[in-house]
């Protein structure tokens, strides 16, 4: 009886640390997808329209915004990713730019919306100028990982 408990005790522990380390190697197959593709975004961005952008409301319906949105919408169906969106650093705050949000959608932020939560991570991504992966991160949007890549001219 008592090798029977023993047996059945550590086939439990035994399943429990093959799911937490299939589920950490998902995570981490997850996260590095995510990674290499926020890095082509940015890549496929013409920095010489974000230097157009003013990251205020005035940039809505300008040409150098909405081509932006275009390909940010492009991606984001192309690989099947709800939200993609921009931000800039100005003045010690982050403020939301072009995205592939719906106008009117919960998640939307208009052109010069202010990022009132972000994680301390998502500053680094300007100061270090590296792509990174964080999260799970909650903010008032939600709770999400996250991908960030500068982009760089």
């Amino acid at each position: 009886m008592i090798h029977a408990v023993s047996a059945l005790v550590l086939l439990v522990l035994l399943g429990w640390f093959c799911v937490e380390w299939r589920a950490g190697k998902v995570d981490e197959e997850m996260r590095a997808q995510m990674l290499r593709q926020v890095v082509r975004i940015a890549q496929a961005v013409n920095p010489e329209l974000v230097k157009e952008l003013s990251f205020t409301p005035a940039d809505k319906g300008s040409l150098p915004y909405e081509r932006l949105r275009e390909q940010m919408t492009a991606y984001g169906r192309l690989i099947w990713q709800r939200g993609i969106y921009s931000m800039t650093l100005r003045h010690g705050k982050l403020f939301f730019g072009p995205e592939n949000y719906e106008e009117g959608d919960p998640m939307a932020s208009p052109p010069g919306t202010l990022y009132e939560n972000p994680a301390p991570e998502a500053y680094e991504v300007f100061s270090r100028r590296k792509p990174v992966t964080i999260g799970p991160v909650t903010d008032e949007y939600g709770t999400f990982v996250t991908a960030f890549a500068p982009v760089l001219d």
